[in-house]
């Protein structure tokens, strides 16, 4: 029973890791480009629209080579920390809705 519970956590931990960014744990582009297909397609099928949001960090190699990868890597994270703090996650979102 405990090999069986390790090998289900240490897959669930593996599906986790190869979903998100590393430095940043945000979602990675494959985890985006799957979401953003289902969303889509429940979208039509429900004959809704779908907003997406692009961020781009102009001129971020400078920063990287200017003071370094580390201090390139602090503002990556600080980043990520203030856009999960903006987002609301879709969980939320429809647990909202149907109060």
């Amino acid at each position: 029973m405990e090999a069986a519970e390790s090998l289900k956590k240490a897959g669930a931990q593996a599906q986790y890791l190869a979903t998100r960014d590393t430095l940043t744990d945000l979602p990675n582009r494959e985890m985006m480009k799957d979401r953003l297909k289902r969303t889509m397609e429940l979208a039509q099928r429900r004959d809704r629209t779908v907003g997406v949001l692009f961020v781009d960090l102009d001129r971020f190699k400078s920063v990287n080579d200017t003071f370094g990868q580390d201090f390139g890597d602090g503002v990556l994270q600080e980043m990520a920390k203030r856009l999960r703090a903006c987002a609301r996650t879709g969980r939320h979102r429809h647990a909202q809705q149907r109060r």
